[in-house]
């Protein structure tokens, strides 16, 4: 760490792109950032898909595969006196795709925010800038059909 606000520590590790060693960053921490924000991404983006397709109510493919056991239950459920409660696994299942989707939201937004911080406290705050365009340069290639 720099002893005092001015001093610049820069690792041999990293590269940097002016003779202030105000732009330099490390190859190996955007590819980690590549990895894990690909991995976050799919843990964020299966846990909402699989919240969103919990659903309380019988689907079209429900009904196709059942056709007799739905339709007892639809004439059940217009009486209000013999109304079926939710079944509790359905609804914890739903829960916990939904809790899981907002904790890898919070733990990306929060991750950033520290970083962002960091590298305007210690770091040089324009690497932050390059570090994301190449990292969004490389994520975004690698979606580029073959």
């Amino acid at each position: 760490m720099p002893k005092t606000g001015c001093e610049k520590f820069v690792p041999k590790s990293y590269t940097c792109f002016d003779s202030d060693k105000k732009i330099c960053l490390n190859w190996y921490y955007v590819i980690l950032a590549i990895v894990f924000g690909n991995l976050i991404q799919i843990l964020f983006e299966t846990s909402l898909l699989y919240s969103l397709e919990v659903t309380y109510k019988p689907t079209e493919l429900d009904k196709l595969a059942d056709p007799d056991g739905f339709d007892i239950e639809l004439a059940e459920q217009s009486n209000p006196d013999s109304k079926k409660e939710l079944e509790c696994a359905k609804v914890m299942t739903k829960c916990y795709g939904e809790l899981l989707f907002l904790l890898s939201y919070l733990i990306t937004l929060l991750v950033f925010i520290v970083g962002f911080i960091f590298q305007f406290r210690y770091g040089k705050p324009l690497t932050i800038l390059l570090e994301f365009a190449i990292a969004f340069g490389i994520d975004q290639a690698k979606n580029v059909p073959c």
